[in-house]
């Protein structure tokens, strides 16, 4: 009987995750084979990976017009080769094909922000948290992007799904490891130190995860058991090495080699010395703590940003009017530390750019879910709500359909 009846809700959840994912890909990648190279970084990125694509570069070290690039890790340039040579046959541009890391890390991210409002909430919040994510402008324009931060952010909202997986089966049932869940825990947090090192890592999960231990111990620990227990059940004695050994190899691999200094100076000048202000892109004038994310935040999440207003007014409201009970493990909490945490470290870091928060994005519209989910419970704000909604994915499907015919007939007179 228990069988029989998981099954239809399995595949509801799979129904669900295949509707956000269609969602995503429809309007983030409609268009991507019409996007030429623009910004600064993607010709850095793409000369580089073609280079290894075409078989005339070292897979081992990235390099651009021929001098080695090692102030990012190799992961960017690994994914952005492969996609190249596997969608070669298949007709796909090479332009096209160095844009698809990106878009799949995006689609991670979506369907991990889907996974945890399901978990934590139920499967309206997830599909509204994947939806508001994927119709989130910022987010929208950078899974295009040839950048190393989308591969972060899905990465981390994958780490951070694992967690919660992985918190929720210990407290259903102690006695058994989940072994899947930390594999797939353990290795996101792997691939994030691999795209762009340790600082990310630190900053958007292991503080704020550690911070979520500590608060919630008294509901995740058995009584009796201690941080051994947690220890031995979290499988900490292999998943650290294995997410150490993902993050690291690639250095490790160069630390016996005449690039050994460069590689070093990576650990030194992209992630400590950004930290405390000793680099920093904007020639010092914004190290403000906080001011500069707390008014390009809000701009780059348009048009959820929006739902702050609704957001108040549930807050203010009593809790016994609460249209969505807290979850077993404390939404408060989470938000807390999967947004708050992450926010203040990165307020208080000597180099800010709009790119080094979009980890955030995916809590940012998990968070906008559970706001929309509630009001949409509401019966005189559900029609505004889903007005607003319309206008939203219509604003994505602008961006992903008209804007390329535009410039297309624009360039064309």
């Amino acid at each position: 009987m228990t069988g029989a009846s998981e099954v239809p809700e399995r595949a509801v959840a799979w129904r669900m995750a295949l509707l956000v994912a269609a969602a995503y890909l429809l309007g983030t990648g409609w268009g991507l084979w019409a996007q030429s190279i623009e910004n600064p970084d993607e010709p850095r990125y793409a000369c580089a990976a073609r280079e290894m694509a075409l078989g005339r570069g070292d897979w081992m070290v990235p390099r651009f017009n021929g001098e080695p690039r090692l102030v990012k890790p190799v992961l960017i340039y690994w994914l952005m080769a492969a996609s190249a040579k596997l969608t070669a046959p298949l007709g796909v541009g090479m332009v096209t094909a160095f844009r698809l890391p990106s878009l799949l890390f995006g689609l991670l991210a979506v369907l991990s922000v889907f996974g945890l409002g399901r978990r934590l909430w139920n499967g309206r919040v997830g599909v509204l948290a994947g939806l508001l994510l994927t119709t989130t402008f910022y987010f929208h324009t950078t899974a295009r992007e040839i950048v190393i931060d989308p591969l972060v952010a899905g990465s981390l909202a994958w780490s951070w799904y694992g967690f919660v997986v992985v918190l929720q089966k210990l407290k259903d049932d102690p006695e058994k490891t989940p072994y899947l869940a930390l594999l797939g825990f353990y290795a996101g947090l792997g691939v994030a130190c691999m795209a762009k090192g340790p600082a990310p890592v630190g900053v958007f999960a292991a503080v704020p995860m550690g911070v979520f231990l500590v608060w919630n111990r008294k509901a995740i620990v058995p009584e009796g058991k201690g941080l051994g227990w947690l220890a031995l059940r979290s499988g900490v004695l292999w998943g650290a090495p294995l997410a150490l050994g993902l993050g690291f190899a690639w250095f490790a691999m160069l630390y016996g080699t005449e690039y050994r200094d460069q590689m070093m100076d990576f650990f030194v000048e992209q992630n400590f010395a950004r930290g405390v202000g000793a680099l920093d892109h904007n020639d010092g004038l914004k190290r403000f703590p906080f001011v500069y994310y707390l008014l390009d935040c809000p701009q780059k999440f348009m048009p959820w940003t929006l739902l702050a207003v609704p957001a108040v007014y549930l807050w203010t409201r009593p809790r016994a009017q609460a249209a969505t009970p807290e979850t077993s493990l404390g939404s408060a909490r989470f938000f807390v530390c999967a947004i708050l945490i992450p926010f203040v470290c990165i307020g208080l870091a000597g180099s800010k750019r709009s790119l080094y928060a979009l980890p955030l994005y995916p809590m940012l519209a998990l968070g906008g879910a559970v706001v929309l989910g509630r009001v949409l419970s509401e019966r005189r704000a559900a029609l505004a709500v889903k007005a607003l909604l319309v206008l939203a994915l219509a604003a994505a499907g602008f961006e992903a359909f008209g804007r390329p015919i535009l410039e297309k007939r624009k360039r064309a007179d």
